[in-house]
């Protein structure tokens, strides 16, 4: 026999630093707990050791705000070496959408450690990719309580439906890329990718208690449609350049047509690798140009990687 009102599945809203997250498709979310081995020469393995704890919850986001930006990409200016997780907890929040008797699970301590990618594009979702929140123990909590991770309570009542989705925020534009003044047409849109690394504080008896940024880039990538093969080599060709040396740095600037539309300017790049030519029945001449921005600082403060905003008026 089965009790099928046991048996739970439907969607959930996510909610962290005051923001709330729907999701394209699935919220995965892992309790992760690494093992060690216990061995010896004669015997082989023995037994087993926790060495860690942790939770990470993926999801695909939708709709798109200057505020959800700030949450999901939230190291453009971040130091290097500074915590991710900082000196109070940021919780997340999972709520089941539809069943008012579900439970709600709340995760103490996340942080973002893979920010979603972007693509401007007037048919390909704006967030391309999935977002990863890593939890890690409460501060100054014991780490031997499952409590000073996450716990479940029981859920009241049920999300209105529409009293927080909005649709409209689901952005699709006909995006276009400027460069040094120059305006571009992307074949497939243009596409942004973060990366990130970080080192963790692990204390033996504590596991992962908190996490450093160590590096963090952003690149933006557009199969150019509409221009030369020398136009092409000139806005990123690499080899007029002296060895050790690199392109002049220029802003990306990728924007709607209209006043208030979405832009995005990636600063300071320089053309990185380049698929700058593909022969072939089905293939445009021109591939894929890549463009990586570089780290600049004014009065010993990091200016912005990238910055979101809007398209003024004219």
């Amino acid at each position: 026999m089965i009790d099928r009102t046991l048996v739970k599945r439907g969607p959930c809203i996510c909610t962290y630093k005051g923001q709330i997250f729907f999701s394209r498709g699935d919220v995965t979310i892992n309790l992760d707990t690494p093992m060690f081995d216990k061995t010896s020469a004669g015997y082989g393995r023995h037994g087993q050791g926790l060495s860690d704890k942790r939770l990470t919850v993926e999801l695909q986001p939708i709709t798109f705000t200057s505020a959800e930006a700030a949450v999901l990409v939230p190291y453009a200016s971040a130091g290097i070496g500074s915590s991710i997780f900082g000196a109070a907890d940021s919780p997340l929040v999972i709520i089941p959408l539809i069943s008012d008797d579900d439970q709600i699970l709340t995760i103490a301590n996340a942080a973002v450690t893979t920010e979603p990618n972007l693509r401007f594009s007037s048919q390909r979702p704006l967030w391309d990719s999935n977002v990863t929140f890593t939890g890690i123990v409460g501060n100054n909590l014991v780490a031997a309580l499952e409590s000073s991770y996450y716990a479940f309570s029981t859920k009241t009542g049920g999300e209105t439906p529409g009293s927080t989705w909005d649709p409209t925020k689901d952005i699709y534009l006909p995006f276009a890329g400027t460069f040094g003044g120059t305006s571009y047409e992307a074949l497939e849109g243009f596409g942004v990718t973060f990366n990130s690394s970080f080192s963790e504080l692990k204390p033996d008896n504590n596991g992962t208690t908190d996490m450093f940024l160590q590096t963090h880039g952003a690149a933006m990538s557009f199969i150019p449609i509409g221009i030369t093969e020398a136009q092409s080599t000139a806005l990123a060709g690499n080899f007029g350049t002296k060895f050790g040396a690199n392109r002049t740095p220029g802003d990306w600037v990728i924007a709607g047509p209209d006043e208030g539309d979405l832009r995005f300017t990636l600063k300071d790049t320089t053309p990185g690798a380049q698929n700058a030519r593909v022969y072939g029945a089905e293939s445009n001449r021109l591939g894929e140009l890549n463009f990586e921005a570089q780290r600049t600082v004014n009065a010993g403060a990091f200016n912005p990687l990238y910055v979101f905003d809007t398209v003024p008026a004219a």
